[in-house]
């Protein structure tokens, strides 16, 4: 296992096989972290952290940052979805999601 585990997706954490959905959870957490100024999973050791990212213990933005678009949280939190085939399927897909949404105030 190689990577910070604070940005590794759940599947990655649990040694299992990854792909594009490991590298669409990631982004989430750098685009998560670029809005809140925190990780959509916090723990106090790297143990707890590493569980929780395992149990998808993410923290819903809206309780970290307002004034972010519904059309803009739900595509992150599926980007941040535990299971990676509720996740987009490509970063294309994310791309055009936030284009065709009307995202409002960031």
């Amino acid at each position: 296992m190689q990577g910070t585990p604070a940005f590794m997706s759940p599947e990655q954490v649990a040694g299992q096989e990854v792909g594009p959905a490991s590298d669409i959870y990631s982004l989430g957490v750098v685009t998560y972290f670029m809005l809140s100024g925190r990780l959509p999973v916090e723990a106090e050791t790297v143990f707890a952290l590493m569980s929780a990212i395992v149990e998808g213990k993410v923290v819903p933005l809206e309780r970290r940052r307002l004034g972010v678009s519904l059309a803009f949280r739900e595509l992150l939190a599926r980007m941040l979805a535990r299971d990676p085939t509720r996740r987009p399927a490509s970063a294309a897909e994310v791309l055009a999601t936030v284009s065709d949404a009307a995202l409002g105030a960031f």
